[in-house]
Formats: C-alpha cells, sequence, structure tokens
C-alpha cells in the first residue's frame, strides 16, 4: 500500500509539475546592409492554427518583445516566430526562449 502510494504522489507530482511555461523573446530588428533599426516589422510567435495572436510590431528602434504561454514537459521549447514587411524578404526562425537577439532582413 505504502510503494502503491508512493507511485501514485509521483504521477501526481509530475502531471502537476509540467504544466504551462511562460516564453518571451525579446530582439531587435536591423537592415542587413545598412545596419540601421527597421521599424514596424510585423512580428508573430508561429503556432500550429497559424494564429497571430501573439504579434507585434518593431517602434523606432527596430526592438520587440513577445511573450507567450506554451506547455513544456521539463523546459519551455524554444519560440518560432515569422517577421514580415513590405520590401523586405518574409523570415521565419526559432529564436531561443528569454535571450535578446539582433536580426538582420534582406531586401
Amino acid at each position: 500500500m505504502k510503494y502503491l502510494l508512493s507511485i501514485i504522489l509521483i504521477i501526481l507530482f509530475i502531471f502537476t509539475s509540467c504544466g504551462d511555461c511562460m516564453r518571451e523573446v525579446t530582439g531587435t530588428i536591423l537592415d542587413n546592409e545598412t545596419k540601421q533599426p527597421i521599424d514596424s516589422v510585423f512580428i508573430f510567435i508561429v503556432k500550429k492554427n497559424r494564429s497571430t495572436e501573439n504579434s507585434c510590431y518593431t517602434d523606432k528602434y527596430g526592438k520587440f518583445k513577445l511573450n507567450d504561454i506554451s506547455s513544456g514537459l521539463f523546459n519551455c521549447p524554444d519560440i518560432k516566430v515569422f517577421l514580415t514587411k513590405k520590401g523586405y524578404k518574409d523570415l521565419e526562425l526559432v529564436l531561443p526562449n528569454y535571450v535578446d537577439t539582433t536580426i538582420c532582413l534582406r531586401k
């Protein structure tokens, strides 16, 4: 009986501890040639349903910040983002969680 109770407690701990995790990605978008910040780049977190509910635009300094909640068994997965701006090539890439990054867009 003691053994069974221990197993049940371990299983409950595993399932309650692997809930949602908070993810965040921040960075700066630059022009690949001039290395100047690009404002109004549309960025969204890519989900299976291709929803853009977690999205933002870069500010005049090319800065952005996106937050997301995701499930993760033992850690939070990296974040796949899609970037688009007229006059530049669209870009889809995977960014590490909680890492500030610099991204260069090509015309």
